[in-house]
């Protein structure tokens, strides 16, 4: 038998996924305050931060009328770590009339964090979605385990701990 956990172990796991998740995502919603004060985008909607169920985290108007949704996935860890795209995601990605990017926060504390981007992940989810409208009937999948390294992510970019990040 592999690993086990306990019940406190295993709760213990969830609270500090959720923990790093809501890390990773205030280090994007700061890096999006620092591209809209560049000009670089021209606003975005923090969507998780009001309905955590939504598919996507946030949303981006960018410089011309185009808009995009983002998911952030975080990890204290290496970049290398798996990442896990719910159904929900995964239907969003490959629904949407928008273009949708994924953001990988890596190696998060409480002072620095590393970003990367994989920029219209649609191209790689389309195929996949293809696959499960071909399961046998009563076989329903609730999403996927992918390594970050199969996924076109651009380069690594450094962020700073959020300044005026909100106490708990």
């Amino acid at each position: 038998m592999g690993r086990t956990l306990s019940r406190r172990e295993l709760q213990q796991a969830r609270e500090n996924a959720d923990a790093v998740g809501q890390l990773g995502e205030e280090y994007v919603n700061a890096y999006l305050t620092l591209l809209k004060g560049r000009g670089e985008i021209t606003d975005f909607d923090w969507i998780s931060a009001e309905n955590a169920i939504a598919p996507y985290d946030f949303q981006v108007d960018l410089i011309g009328s185009q808009e995009i949704d983002i998911d952030v996935k975080s990890t204290a860890g290496e970049f290398t770590r798996v990442i896990h795209i719910s159904m929900g995601e995964l239907r969003a990605m490959s629904d949407s009339a928008r273009r949708y990017d994924l953001y990988r926060i890596f190696g998060a504390n409480e002072r620095h964090a590393k970003l990367r981007i994989y920029e219209n992940i649609e191209e790689f989810v389309m195929p996949i979605m293809g696959l499960f409208g071909n399961l046998p009937g009563g076989v329903t999948s609730d999403g996927i385990s992918v390594s970050p390294s199969v996924l076109n992510f651009g380069e690594v970019i450094q962020l700073d701990y959020p300044e005026d990040r909100e106490e708990e």
